[in-house]
C-alpha cells in the first residue's frame, strides 16, 4: 500500500488517538506525543514493516502498556517488527462445529444448517478446512440456493485436491455473470481503496447495472464500503481476482486485459508489446526506476481501454514519456490518470466521449480542448498545472468536481454557452493567484463547496446566483460581499479570515439561517461585528480574531447554539454582564483584550471547558468559574491577584505564567483542590479511562520553591524515595513538582518535562522507565519567559502497570531524574530543572503520612 493510500488512515489513526479531529500532522512531534500514550492498535493485514512505521513510527516509542497486534500472511514482516517467536502465533483453521455455526450464519441467516441441508453444509465446512473468510463467501453465495446449485458447488470443491484457498474462493466467483465478474476484476486490479461516488461513477459508465451488480458483490461478501466511503475488499479475494489475470496469458503479458504490477507494465510499454486486449493499466510511477517512453501508436492499439492510471504516491514526478503526436485514442476510454503528464494541451484524438473522470495534477498543460463537447465529463482535476491559463465550463457541462488548486497562471474562468445551467457540487480554486474575478453568466444549480482561499487578487465575489453550502474566501482580496448573499439559504460555512481588504458585510447577513460557521479573523477593516449578529440562530462558531470591537454586540448572547466564541485581541474593554447566556459555549478566547473583570454569569456556562484570558493585562481577578472548565490559559496576565474558589475537573490545565501578582492563597487553593482530585482518582483506582486524562494535568505559576508539603523534594534536577523494600505492585500514581530556570524560551518549541524513574533492586541492579509530562504544546505557552517557575502535575498510576516489569519485585531506591524538552523530545538545554520533588501513596495502607500532613496544613 502506497503513502498516497495509507495518508489517510494515519490521519484517522493518530486523530482518533488524540481526540483532535482536525489534528495537522508533523510527524516528528507526533511522535513525541504517541509515546505519552497508552494505546491499543491492531495493524491488519501488514505486508510491509514500513507501512507501520509510516502509521506511527517507531512502535516500540509508544506510551508504556500499550499493545500491538499485528496481523500478515508474511511471517518475516513480524521478525522485521523485531517480534519474538515465542509471540508470533500462527492462526488455525475453525473447529468443524465453529466451522459449520459461522457457515450457517450467513447460508441460513441461523447458528445451525436446515435439516434438509445439514449434511450438505458438513460437506462444505469440510472442503473449506475452517478459513472464515472462506465459509462466510460460500455461506452467502448458497444462501437461499436450490439443492442442484449446492450439489454443484460442491462437486466443484471436491476437484480442489490441494485446498488451495483461491480456487475455493473462485467457486464464488464462478457463479456470477460476466458483469459481475468484470467488475469483480476491476475492483480487484484498480479500485480497492477509491471512493465509492468515483468507483460508481466508472462502473455506471463501463457497464448497464452496475449498481445492481456491485449490490450483489457486497451480498457475497466479495467487496465492501467503508465508513469513510472507500471501496474495501480482503486480500485474499484481491489475490484471487489478480490470479484470474494472470491464468489469462501467463507468459505474454500484452494480451492481459489489466496490467498494475510495475515490471509487467514497464516490460509491455518500453518493448511496445501492446494489444487490443488491455482493458486497463495502473502504474505507480514512485517505484519505477527508469523513465518510459510511449510509443505514440501505443494508445492507439488499445482499443478496448477503459481506464489508463499513472500516479505517482511519492513525490508527483512524472516517468513516462510521449511525443506530442499521440495518434488515436480507445473510445472505451472512461478514466485517465496522468500525474505531471507532459502534454502541453489535450487533442481532440486524445479524449473519449465516455471519459467520466481526468485527473491530471501538476500537469505541463496550458490549454484544455478547444472543440470537444465531453458531456460525460464528472472530476476534473488539474491542481498545481502551473501553465494552465484558461478553463471553459461549456465544454464540460456535466463535471460535478473541478479541482484547479494551485493553478497560478490561471485567469479566467468563463462560459462559451450564455445561460448554460451547471452541476457543480466543488469547485476548489486555492491559491490561482492570477484569478482576478468571477463570471457573472455562470449558473450553477447547487454547490456544494466552492474554495478561492489564496487567491490573492480576487476583488469582487459575482452577484449570488450560486446556491452554495460552505464558501471560503479567506487571504482573498474581497472589499465586499454582495447583498444577494441573502438569497444562500443553505450557505453552513462562511470563511473570510485574513481578508485584509473586507470593509463591512451586508446587513442582511443575519438572514442566513442556515449558517453554522463563521470566521471573520484578521479582517482588520472590519468596524466591529454587525449588530444582528445574534439573529444567526444556527451559529456554532464565531472566530473574530483582530476584529476591532471595544464592546461585545449583546445580540451575540442569543447565539444559543454557539459553542466557539474567539474574540482574540479585539480590544474589548468591557464584556456583558449576562456572558453567562451563552448556554452551549465550551470554548472561549477573550486573549490580548483590556477588560479588568468577568462577569460573574460566567459560572452559568456549564459546557465551557477552554477560556483563554492570555495578555489580558488589566484583568485582576477571575470569578467563581464552571466546575466543568478544565484548561485555562491565563499566561501574561500580570495583573492578575486573585482566583475565587471553586471545583476542579480531575484533568486540568492551569497556566498562569508570568502572573506575578497572582496571590499565595490563591496558589495554594489552586494546589489544594489539584490534590484532593489526584486523592480522588487514587482511591477510585487505576481505571485506564481516568488517568489518560489526566496524564497531561498541570498546574503553573511564578515561584522558585517546591511547596513545603512535598515531604520528598531535592535541590537539583533528580530526587530518590527514601523508604526501602518497595514492591512493585505498591507502585501508584504520584504527585511530582518541579521549579525551572528559565532562558531564551521560544513558544514556538512547545514544552514537556522529561522524566527518568530509575527502579534500584535489593540486588544493586536498576531499571529505568522513561515518561514526557507534557506541559505546552508549540504555539500555546507565553511568548517569552523571564523568571523561575513551578509547575506541578500528576503521573498516573498505568504508567507502571508494564509487563515487562517483573512482578513482585522489591526496589531498595526508588528515584526520578527531570529534564526539560520541547514538543520534538529534544532537550532544551538552556532551560533547567532547578528544585524538584514527588509524593505517592502505597496502595496497602488505608492513609499515608503525607495525608495527615496535607489535611493539618492547608485547611
Amino acid at each position: 500500500m502506497s503513502p498516497n493510500q495509507l495518508e489517510p488512515m494515519r490521519q484517522e489513526l493518530l486523530s482518533t488517538i488524540f481526540k483532535r479531529a482536525d489534528l495537522v500532522i508533523n510527524f516528528k512531534a507526533t511522535e513525541t506525543m504517541l509515546r505519552r500514550k497508552r494505546v491499543f492498535i491492531v495493524f491488519d493485514d501488514m505486508t510491509t514493516f514500513s507501512q507501520i512505521e509510516y502509521l506511527v513510527g517507531d512502535m516500540y516509542s509508544l506510551g508504556k502498556g500499550s499493545r500491538i497486534i499485528i496481523t500478515t500472511t508474511d511471517k518475516q514482516v513480524l521478525r522485521n517488527c523485531r517480534v519474538y517467536e515465542r509471540y508470533i502465533y500462527e492462526m488455525k483453521g475453525l473447529s468443524e462445529d465453529k466451522a459449520l455455526k459461522l457457515f450457517s450464519w450467513y447460508a441460513f441467516k441461523q447458528s445451525n444448517p436446515d435439516k434438509d441441508y445439514n449434511d450438505l453444509s458438513k460437506r462444505v465446512v469440510k472442503y473449506v478446512e475452517g478459513v472464515p473468510l472462506a465459509l462466510k463467501v460460500l455461506g452467502c453465495y448458497l444462501l437461499g440456493k436450490s439443492k442442484q446449485i449446492w450439489e454443484s458447488a460442491i462437486n466443484r470443491l471436491e476437484i480442489i485436491s490441494h485446498k488451495d484457498i483461491h480456487n475455493v474462493l473462485k467457486v464464488c466467483y464462478e457463479g456470477l455473470s460476466d458483469d459481475e465478474q468484470n467488475m469483480f476484476l476491476d475492483i480487484a486490479c484498480f479500485l480497492k481503496f477509491e471512493n465509492i461516488k468515483f468507483v460508481m461513477d466508472f462502473l455506471n459508465a463501463c457497464y448497464l447495472e452496475a449498481g445492481i451488480e456491485v449490490s450483489v458483490l457486497k451480498d457475497n461478501c466479495l467487496m465492501n464500503i467503508s465508513r469513510d466511503n472507500k471501496v474495501t475488499m480482503h486480500t485474499l479475494l484481491q489475490d484471487m481476482g489478480r490470479e484470474i489475470v494472470r491464468q489469462e496469458s501467463p507468459r505474454n503479458l500484452g494480451t492481459r486485459s489489466r496490467l498494475w504490477y510495475y515490471r509487467d507494465i514497464d516490460s509491455v510499454l518500453k518493448e511496445n508489446k501492446v494489444s487490443n486486449a488491455i482493458e486497463g493499466i495502473c502504474l505507480d510511477m514512485s517505484q519505477q526506476a527508469e523513465n518510459i517512453y510511449l510509443q505514440p501508436s501505443s494508445l492507439g492499439v488499445m482499443d478496448q481501454l477503459r481506464f489508463f492510471k499513472l500516479h505517482n504516491s511519492v513525490d508527483n514526478i512524472n516517468k513516462v514519456h510521449v511525443s506530442h503526436k499521440l495518434s488515436f485514442i480507445s473510445s472505451e476510454l472512461r478514466y485517465v490518470c496522468w500525474y505531471g503528464c507532459p502534454l502541453e494541451s489535450l487533442q481532440p484524438n486524445f479524449l473519449s466521449k465516455n471519459l467520466v473522470a481526468l485527473d491530471m495534477p501538476h500537469s505541463h498543460i496550458e490549454q484544455l480542448w478547444s472543440s470537444v463537447q465531453l458531456v460525460n465529463l464528472k472530476r476534473i482535476d488539474l491542481s498545481f498545472s502551473k501553465r494552465l491559463r484558461s478553463q471553459d465550463l461549456s465544454l464540460t457541462p456535466n463535471v460535478k468536481i473541478l479541482v484547479l488548486e494551485g493553478c497560478t497562471s490561471l485567469r479566467e474562468i468563463s462560459s462559451s454557452i450564455h445561460g448554460c445551467k451547471y452541476e457543480l457540487h466543488m469547485l476548489n480554486l486555492r491559491h490561482c493567484r492570477s484569478l482576478e474575478s468571477l463570471p457573472t453568466d455562470i449558473h450553477v444549480a447547487s454547490f456544494e463547496k466552492v474554495i478561492f482561499s489564496g487567491c490573492l487578487k480576487l476583488k469582487q465575489f459575482p452577484q449570488a446566483s450560486w446556491d452554495m453550502k460552505e464558501i471560503y474566501l479567506d487571504e482573498t482580496a474581497i472589499e465586499d460581499l454582495p447583498s444577494s448573499i441573502e438569497n444562500l439559504s443553505r450557505l453552513v460555512i462562511l470563511n473570510l479570515k485574513d481578508c485584509l481588504m473586507l470593509q463591512g458585510l451586508p446587513s442582511n447577513i443575519y438572514q442566513l439561517k442556515s449558517l453554522q460557521y463563521l470566521n471573520l479573523s484578521w479582517c482588520l477593516k472590519l468596524d466591529g461585528l454587525p449588530d444582528k449578529l445574534g439573529n444567526l440562530e444556527a451559529l456554532r462558531v464565531l472566530k473574530a480574531e483582530r476584529v476591532a470591537t471595544r464592546e461585545v454586540p449583546t445580540s451575540i448572547l442569543n447565539l444559543r447554539c454557539l459553542e466557539e466564541l474567539d474574540l482574540t485581541n479585539c480590544g474589548i474593554v468591557k464584556l456583558p454582564n449576562n456572558l453567562g447566556q451563552l448556554s452551549s459555549l465550551k470554548s472561549l478566547l477573550l486573549g490580548r483584550n483590556f477588560f479588568n473583570s468577568i462577569p460573574e454569569s460566567i459560572e452559568h456556562l456549564s459546557e465551557l471547558s477552554y477560556l483563554d484570558v492570555s495578555y489580558c493585562e488589566r484583568l485582576q481577578i477571575l470569578p467563581k468559574l464552571p466546575s466543568k472548565l478544565g484548561n485555562i490559559n491565563a499566561n501574561n496576565c500580570i495583573s492578575l491577584r486573585d482566583l475565587l474558589k471553586r471545583d476542579f475537573s480531575p484533568s486540568i490545565r492551569f497556566n498562569f505564567s508570568n502572573c506575578f501578582k497572582l496571590n499565595q492563597n490563591s496558589c495554594s487553593q489552586i494546589m489544594r483542590q489539584f490534590r484532593v482530585s489526584a486523592n480522588l482518582q487514587i482511591s477510585r483506582g487505576s481505571g485506564q479511562e481516568i488517568f489518560l486524562e489526566t496524564d497531561r494535568s498541570y498546574f503553573c505559576f511564578p515561584g522558585s520553591e517546591v511547596p513545603e508539603w512535598f515531604t520528598l523534594c531535592a535541590a537539583g534536577s533528580s530526587v530518590t524515595y527514601p523508604w526501602a523494600n518497595i514492591c512493585s505492585s505498591e507502585l501508584t500514581s504520584l504527585l511530582i513538582c518541579v521549579v525551572v530556570e528559565f532562558r531564551d524560551y521560544n513558544k514556538d518549541q512547545g514544552l514537556a518535562i522529561g522524566l527518568d524513574w530509575l527502579l534500584k533492586r535489593e540486588d544493586g541492579a536498576e531499571e529505568v522507565i522513561h515518561g514526557t509530562w507534557s506541559v505546552w504544546d508549540n504555539g500555546t505557552g507565553p511568548d517569552y519567559v523571564e523568571s523561575d517557575h513551578v509547575f506541578l502535575g500528576f503521573y498516573p498510576a498505568f504508567k507502571f502497570d508494564d509487563p515487562l516489569l517483573p512482578r513482585g519485585e522489591r526496589y531498595r531506591d526508588i528515584g526520578i531524574r527531570f529534564h526539560v524538552q520541547n514538543s520534538y523530545a529534544e532537550r532544551l538545554h538552556y532551560c533547567n530543572v532547578k528544585k524538584c520533588g514527588f509524593l505517592g501513596r502505597y496502595l496497602i495502607p488505608d492513609k499515608d503520612p503525607f495525608d495527615l500532613y496535607f489535611d493539618a496544613h492547608l485547611e
